[in-house]
C-alpha cells in the first residue's frame, strides 16, 4: 500500500510542478473544464427512495453540462462510463490536462427530512494538512481566490435561473481539492436521499435547467478571467 501510495503521489507532484501559474485568460484559446461526476461502478454513491443513484445523476449531469459548453470550452471528464477512479486519479487528470477550472458533482445524503438546498463548496483560505502527505496539499494554493470567485460566479448563476433551491456557497477542507493545480469546487446539487429533491433531479427539464446554469456560471469565470 505504501508503494501505491508513493507511487501516486509522485504522479500528483509531478503534475502540481507542471502547472502552479495561476489561471491566465482565454482570448487566444478554449478554456479547459474539467468536470468530475462523483462515485461510479460498484461505488453507487447516495441512493434516492426511487431508487435512483448519485452515480448517474452525477454522470448525467456532466454529459449535460459538457454539451452546454461545446462551442466555448474544451470539457474533460474524469470518468467517461461507469468507473470510480479514485481522487488522486481524479486530481492527476485534470492537473495532467493543465485544466483551468475543476468541478466535482455530487448529491448529498441528509436525513430524507432536509432538502431544497444546492451547496458550493471551495476551500477555505487556511486549510489543514495531512501528516504523511508530503506537500499533497500545495497544489491549489495560489488558487484559493479564483476558486471563491468560481463559486459565486456559479450561486450567481443559479440564482438568475430562478431556482427553487436555496444557493448556498460554503468551505470546506475537502480532500478531493487539495492537489488541484487550478480554481476548483464541489457541487453538491441536492440531498438525493429526500423524496422531493429525488423527484425534481430526476425531471429532465430540470436536469436541463441545472447543467445550463452550472454551464452560464463557468462562461461568467472564464469570461472575467479574459477581463484580468
Amino acid at each position: 500500500m505504501r508503494i501505491k501510495y508513493a507511487f501516486f503521489l509522485f504522479l500528483i507532484l509531478t503534475c502540481t510542478f507542471a502547472n502552479l501559474s495561476p489561471a491566465n485568460g482565454f482570448q487566444e484559446r478554449k478554456a479547459i473544464v474539467m468536470l468530475d461526476p462523483g462515485h461510479g461502478g460498484n461505488d453507487t454513491g447516495v441512493k434516492g427512495p426511487d431508487g435512483s443513484m448519485e452515480k448517474n445523476i452525477s454522470f448525467l449531469l456532466a454529459k449535460k453540462i459538457s454539451e452546454n459548453l461545446k462551442d466555448s470550452s474544451r470539457v474533460l471528464l474524469t470518468r467517461e462510463g461507469d468507473h470510480n477512479p479514485d481522487p488522486v486519479q481524479r486530481t492527476s487528470a485534470a492537473n495532467r490536462g493543465k485544466a483551468d477550472l475543476f468541478i466535482s458533482l455530487h448529491t448529498e445524503g441528509s436525513p430524507p427530512q432536509i432538502s431544497g438546498t444546492i451547496r458550493i463548496f471551495h476551500l477555505p483560505s487556511h486549510t489543514i494538512q495531512s501528516r504523511d502527505s508530503g506537500i499533497w496539499d500545495e497544489g491549489h494554493i495560489p488558487h484559493t481566490e479564483q476558486s471563491t470567485k468560481l463559486a459565486h460566479s456559479l450561486a450567481r448563476a443559479m440564482e438568475k435561473r430562478n431556482l427553487p433551491q436555496r444557493i448556498k456557497v460554503q468551505t470546506a477542507d475537502l480532500f478531493l481539492l487539495k492537489p488541484l493545480t487550478m480554481p476548483s469546487v464541489l457541487l453538491e446539487i441536492g440531498n438525493l436521499r429526500s423524496p422531493r429533491d429525488a423527484l425534481w433531479l430526476a425531471d429532465p427539464n430540470n436536469q436541463n435547467t441545472l447543467a445550463a446554469a452550472i454551464a452560464d456560471g463557468i462562461g461568467r469565470f472564464t469570461d472575467s478571467m479574459d477581463a484580468e
